[in-house]
C-alpha cells in the first residue's frame, strides 16, 4: 500500500521532534533517546523507499526500460545494505578497541583480584576507588561481596555524585545527601589513604594527579590502552575502526589498576 504524504511527513517528523526537545535540555544523555531508536528504524525504512522510488523516477525520465530499472534498483539497495553493515560492523570494532579495555580492567579486578583476596584478611571493608573515571564503573556485580565497596576521591568533577542505596529500605526511603541542581555533594568522598585498589584513566597531557605513574605509593596490576580522543586527529577514524588507518590517527592512554603498596 502506497503511504500518503501526510503519514510520511508524521512518521519522519516524530523522531527529530523528540532530538530538538532532547537537546534544548541542559542534560544530555544517549540513554534519553532509547524510545525513538525504533522510530529511527522506521524512518530509514521509509527514506530508502522513497529514494528507490526515485531512483526509479529519473531512471523512467531518461527513458530506460524496465530491465535497467530494476537492475539498476537492485544494485542500489544491495549497495546501501552493504555500507551500512560495514559502517556498523567498524563502530562497533571501534568501540571496543577504543573504550572496551574499561570493562576488561574491572573483569581483571573481580576475577584475578578481588576473588584471591584471603578471608583471613582483616581490613573491611575494602575500598576500591575512583576519580575521574567514575562514570565507567560498570556495575557493583564486579565487586564480589559487601566486603568491598566502591569509593570516590576528589577529581576535576564538580557534578553530584552516586550514592549506595541504604541496606534498610533502600528503595523506599527518602535519602538525604541529594540536591536536583546536580551540585557537588562533598559526603561521597574518602580519603586517597583510605583506598585499597584504584581505577584511574592516564593520559599523558592531564591536569589531574597521575596515580598510574605514582609508583612510590601504588603497584600496577593491569595497564590497557585506551583513546585518548582529546589528542586522536581524526573524528571519523575515531568513531570507526578500519585497520591500518585507524591506528595513524588515534592517540592512546593506558587505563590502569592499582593496588596500595
Amino acid at each position: 500500500r502506497r503511504l500518503k504524504r501526510i503519514q510520511v511527513i508524521v512518521y519522519l517528523a516524530a523522531p527529530y521532534l523528540w532530538m530538538c526537545f532532547m537537546f534544548y535540555l541542559p542534560h544530555k544523555e544517549e540513554r534519553f533517546l532509547f524510545v525513538i531508536y525504533p522510530l529511527i528504524c522506521l524512518c530509514a525504512s521509509i527514506s530508502m523507499i522513497l529514494l528507490v522510488h526515485l531512483l526509479v523516477s529519473i531512471l523512467s525520465a531518461l527513458g530506460s526500460g524496465e530491465r535497467t530499472r530494476t537492475f539498476t534498483k537492485r544494485i542500489f539497495i544491495v549497495t546501501v545494505v552493504i555500507v551500512f553493515v560495514t559502517l556498523s560492523a567498524s563502530r562497533a570494532v571501534s568501540l571496543t578497541k577504543n573504550y572496551g579495555t574499561a570493562s576488561e580492567v574491572y573483569k581483571h579486578l573481580s576475577s584475578n583480584e578481588l576473588q584471591n583476596v584471603p578471608a583471613s584478611e582483616t581490613k573491611d571493608p575494602i575500598n576500591i576507588c575512583v576519580g575521574k573515571e567514575w562514570y565507567r564503573f560498570p556495575s557493583n556485580f564486579f565487586l564480589p561481596s559487601e566486603r568491598f565497596q566502591l569509593r570516590f576521591v576528589k577529581s576535576a568533577f564538580g557534578g553530584q555524585l552516586p550514592q549506595p542505596f541504604a541496606k534498610e529500605n533502600g528503595t523506599s526511603r527518602i535519602p538525604t545527601g541529594f540536591n536536583n541542581l546536580n551540585k557537588e555533594e562533598t559526603d561521597r568522598y574518602v580519603d586517597i589513604n583510605e583506598c585499597d585498589y584504584m581505577v584511574d584513566l592516564d593520559l599523558p597531557h592531564q591536569a589531574e594527579q597521575r596515580y598510574c605513574t605514582d609508583t612510590e605509593h601504588w603497584t600496577t596490576l593491569a595497564m590497557l590502552p585506551f583513546l585518548d580522543a582529546e589528542h586522536s586527529t581524526s573524528s571519523f577514524y575515531r568513531a570507526f575502526y578500519f585497520p591500518g588507518s585507524s591506528d595513524l590517527y588515534n592517540a592512546y592512554g593506558q587505563y590502569c589498576l592499582l593496588k596500595r603498596k
